[in-house]
């Protein structure tokens, strides 16, 4: 059943994939700017894959009775629910961190002669 939380989650990936293919197509218009392309659709896939696994989650039926046993009604289950997709976007966030390093970053130094 499609509602309207997955269309909602389902907007952040799809505003980096139209930002991607807009900076494709923004020479052909004579737009002055220039982005790298390659980092929109590599955040428009990460937000997907983080989507897939927050709908997945959302649809398991432990979660939902475990989400039902930890309330006990002082939470509202659809408030939860609504914070599922940005919670396992952190997650994710935070193990990629920890699995490819954290890299330092370098001033541009300009070069004098």
């Amino acid at each position: 059943m499609f509602t309207a939380t997955y269309f909602i989650w389902l907007l952040v990936p799809l505003a980096f994939f139209s930002f991607g293919i807009w900076s494709l197509i923004k020479p052909w218009f004579k737009v002055a700017g220039r982005e790298f392309t390659g980092n929109y659709f590599k955040q428009g896939l990460f937000c997907l894959a983080a989507f897939f696994i927050a709908v997945w989650i959302d649809r398991h039926e432990s979660y939902q009775a475990l989400l039902e046993s930890f309330s006990v009604g002082k939470f509202d289950l659809l408030q939860v629910r609504w914070l599922l997709y940005p919670a396992i976007l952190v997650l994710l966030a935070y193990i990629q961190q920890m699995l490819k390093g954290k890299k330092e970053r370098m001033l541009p130094v300009r070069k004098r002669y």
